[in-house]
C-alpha cells in the first residue's frame, strides 16, 4: 500500500465536506473514503496561523509529515483499513507537544476515522 499526498485544494476540501473528524489534543485528523476503490490512499497536512508564525507552522507540520512517513503505511497494514484520504490539522500543541504523544495522537485519530468510515459505509470496499 502506498501513500501519496494530497495538493489540491478542491482535495482539501472534499475531505473536510465528509465530516468525519477527530479532534485530538495535538492534532486533528479528518477522513474521507476515496472515490474510486482502485485509488490509493492519500495525504495532506494544514496549519493555520492559529499554530502561530511561519517557523511554528512550518515545524508542526514537519512534525506531521514525519511521523505518517514512517507510520501509517505499518498502521493502515495492522487496521487492513480501506483506501481513504487523510487530511492532518496542525493545532498550537503540535509543534511543542512530545513527540510521542504527538505519535499517539495521530495513530489514535487515524483509527478512529476509519472505524467512521467503516461505520458509515459497510460496503466500502477495502482497497485490497
Amino acid at each position: 500500500m502506498s501513500v501519496t499526498r494530497l495538493k489540491k485544494r478542491t482535495e482539501f476540501l472534499r475531505v473536510s465536506k465528509e465530516r468525519i473528524i477527530a479532534r485530538m489534543p495535538t492534532v486533528m485528523v479528518q477522513c474521507c473514503p476515496v472515490v474510486e476503490p482502485a485509488e490509493q490512499t492519500r495525504v495532506g497536512f494544514t496549519a493555520s496561523r492559529r499554530v502561530g508564525n511561519a517557523v511554528h507552522r512550518n515545524r508542526a507540520k514537519r512534525r506531521l509529515r514525519n511521523i505518517i512517513d514512517n507510520r501509517i503505511t505499518s498502521l493502515l497494514l495492522s487496521l487492513s483499513a480501506p483506501a481513504c484520504d487523510f487530511v492532518f490539522i496542525a493545532v498550537k500543541a503540535t509543534a511543542s507537544a512530545d513527540f510521542s504523544k504527538l505519535t499517539t495522537d495521530v495513530e489514535r485519530g487515524v483509527s478512529y476515522c476509519l472505524r467512521q468510515v467503516l461505520s458509515r459505509y459497510p460496503n466500502h470496499p477495502t482497497g485490497e
